[in-house]
């Protein structure tokens, strides 16, 4: 089945080959170059072709109403619908309700109509009305001599999935460590704090944990070696009662015990 580009192309060609008469026809030798010319657009526009439609991923060309004019097999399978379903539409039809800015996305359109590409993240709606996340960039480009935006999209379920189970796993280490009564930490390799739970705040005398994440953790030692590491989770309650009792007064706001 030939998609649109193809038979463009090809009846363009016709179309030219058909207004000639015999009368008309030119010598031999600038046949020849025309059939070069023609052979070359037609390698061309196979190349095209091949990448367009087998690339990992979806790609959409829009016109400066933001309407699809072609798409490629990958977005047609990556909606559940066929292409003559998408042609014609804006992508408000993939649109999952209420979870995207089409303002915005408007927006991004124009500026890369502007010739500023974009990159953003969209939330799509299957045929089957299943939604999921993807990642869209936006290019400027040409299209049988008329400007164009190719949209280049890729579905992230998988890393979105990733992300949820990160962000639910520190929530969970948070609800424990936020309720433990020794003092936790956790730094960047640099030393800097990034996270305190109230016992550490309140066993240094800190106001608050804003506070103490201004700190250095080095700066909370007199002899840095001694911090233990743990599964990467630094405990300063061990370290602190060391030092208390050898009455290493640095570790406190106030230099006490």
């Amino acid at each position: 089945m030939e998609t649109g580009c193809g038979n463009h192309f090809k009846k363009s060609v016709m179309k030219n080959s058909l207004n000639k008469s015999d009368n008309e026809r030119a010598p031999l030798s600038q046949n020849k170059e025309h059939n070069d010319m023609y052979t070359a657009l037609a390698e061309s526009e196979l190349n095209y072709r091949s990448i367009f439609d087998n690339s990992m991923d979806a790609i959409y060309i829009l016109d400066v109403n933001g309407v699809f004019i072609e798409v490629n097999p990958t977005a047609t399978r990556m909606y559940g619908y066929e292409r003559e379903e998408m042609i014609g539409f804006t992508p408000e039809k993939l649109s999952a309700p209420d979870l995207n800015d089409m303002n915005k996305t408007m927006e991004h359109l124009e500026k890369a109509f502007k010739g500023e590409p974009q990159r953003f993240e969209w939330w799509g709606k299957r045929k089957n009305g299943d939604i999921f996340p993807k990642e869209i960039v936006l290019n400027r480009g040409m299209y049988f001599g008329k400007q164009v935006v190719y949209a280049m999209a890729r579905d992230i379920t998988e890393g979105f999935l990733v992300i949820e189970a990160l962000k639910e796993s520190e929530d969970k280490y948070r609800s424990l460590t936020d309720h433990l009564p020794v003092g936790i930490y956790r730094t960047k390799p640099d030393g800097k704090l990034v996270y305190s739970n109230p016992a550490l705040v309140k066993m240094l005398n800190y106001e608050s944990a804003e506070e103490l994440l201004k700190m250095n953790v080095y700066d909370l030692y007199i002899n840095p070696v001694n911090s233990i590491t743990f599964a990467g989770l630094k405990y300063f309650y061990a370290v602190i009662k060391k030092y208390c009792d050898y009455c290493a007064r640095r570790s406190r706001k106030d230099h006490t015990c």
